[in-house]
């Protein structure tokens, strides 16, 4: 399938609640009642706002609550001994941040505020009692935790084997689908408020050869970096330069 500008079909149900980033992410891949929705909602404790540059959650935390990202963008990260930061994932509206937490108690990551961000709070007691009354909605959020680590494994495969123009290709096409799907755009024209330095520490670069990729693409005709907003003047090339397959990000309707 055809991932492009108007082609994912899950955008076309209007959604107005406070999880509509989750709710969206989630329609894309499988059903979600009603019911279901007015759970996670009444499972929120409270939201949470955290200005552009702060730590959300560090590493070493033992969190006693899960975080949903609801506006902005956000980094997990790790902090290496001589100073220098990897991040490991950039996070949009509609992504839990440590679900993972429910499990492992400790937690081996940071993650910071990109951009000025909202967050809807989950306490572990809500959501254990949603794994244990409803099981699909497990499943749902079980399912987000699954694209993280594809997405994950994937950008492995990029800072261990492709080029650098590549990678930062590849970035900007995952971007635009995420945040598509997000609400925050469209594939040839999204919302992505990462630093030349954010994107560096994203793909392993310097920041001088950061900006002389971003520089490159512009150079070709394919991106446009504009404040906040990247436009994407060719889709289809751009994809072609970074070999880029969505199926990772396993846009299909997974539960029949």
């Amino acid at each position: 399938m055809n991932y492009e500008r108007g082609n994912l079909g899950a955008l076309d149900r209007p959604v107005c609640s406070p999880l509509s980033g989750l709710f969206l992410r989630l329609r894309q891949r499988d059903h979600v009642s009603e019911n279901e929705e007015i759970a996670l909602i009444d499972a929120i404790d409270r939201e949470m706002v955290v200005p552009a540059g702060q730590d959300v959650v560090s590493e070493g935390d033992r969190p006693g609550e899960c975080m949903l990202l609801l506006d902005g963008l956000a980094a997990r990260y790790r902090i290496l001994e001589e100073g220098h930061r990897q991040i490991s994932a950039f996070h949009v509206p509609g992504d839990f941040l440590d679900l993972p937490s429910l499990t492992l108690k400790v937690l081996d990551h940071s993650v910071s505020a990109i951009s000025d961000c909202r967050f809807a709070v989950f306490k572990h007691s809500a959501l254990r009692r949603i794994s244990e009354d409803r099981p699909h909605l497990t499943r749902l959020l079980w399912l987000m935790t699954l694209l993280d680590s594809s997405i994950q494994r994937e950008w492995l495969v990029g800072i261990g084997r492709r080029t650098a123009l590549q990678r930062i290709a590849h970035l900007f096409c995952e971007m635009g689908i995420r945040m598509e799907i997000a609400g925050r755009g469209t594939v040839d024209n999204f919302k992505f408020p990462a630093t030349q330095n954010d994107i560096a520490d994203a793909l392993g670069f310097s920041l001088v050869h950061s900006n002389r990729m971003i520089q490159t693409l512009r150079s070709m005709g394919l991106v446009e970096r504009r404040r906040d907003m990247v436009h994407v003047a060719d889709v289809e090339k751009l994809r072609m330069l970074a070999l880029f397959s969505p199926g990772y990000l396993h846009l299909e309707f997974l539960f029949q």
